[in-house]
């Protein structure tokens, strides 16, 4: 009897010691570098360009509503998680790095992670002063698209090009 109770809480500390080594994978979203280029309808840079970012395209189609016209700086007033907004330098570049892509279709194959991002989508606002004239530029909708990602916190690199035109 005593073998068979040794025997029994053996295997039940054994089980357990291997249950706490095959933790389960965690999924680190993917994060994003991006540089984004803010040039006009001829291609001259644009400092001073708002570059604004969404995860989602709600959050983006929000945005559209509550800014039509494209004024520059006025996401401000609306950044929320999965915003991301920054203004271009004098090259008329701007980088905005650690973009978590939070949305998309996750599936775990084994102990590692395939991950497919939803898009982001980008809006770049600038604005042209002519005598006493202001014209609001923006670009068309723009979106960046991801494959497939293996493993989990990925990282990703990007540069992309914004026209922004009346």
């Amino acid at each position: 009897m005593k073998i068979k109770f040794v025997c029994i809480c053996s295997f039940f500390a054994f089980f357990f010691v291997l249950m706490s080594c095959m933790r389960e994978s965690e999924l680190i979203y993917p994060r994003l570098d991006l540089e984004v280029r803010v040039v006009d309808e001829n291609g001259e840079k644009l400092s001073g360009a708002w570059v604004n970012i969404f995860v989602n395209k709600g959050a983006y189609n929000d945005y559209l509503r509550f800014n039509p016209e494209g004024k520059p700086g006025k996401i401000q007033d609306r950044l929320l998680p999965g915003i991301y907004a920054a203004e271009t330098n004098q090259e008329g570049v701007v980088l905005i790095q650690e973009i978590e892509l939070t949305s998309g279709v996750s599936v775990l194959l084994g102990k590692d992670y395939q991950f497919s991002p939803n898009p982001i989508y980008l809006r770049a606002e600038a604005m042209r002063v002519h005598n006493s004239d202001t014209i609001y530029l923006t670009n068309d909708a723009d979106s960046l698209l991801f494959g497939q990602l293996s493993g989990s916190g990925t990282r990703l690199s990007e540069q992309i090009t914004l026209t922004v035109r009346p």
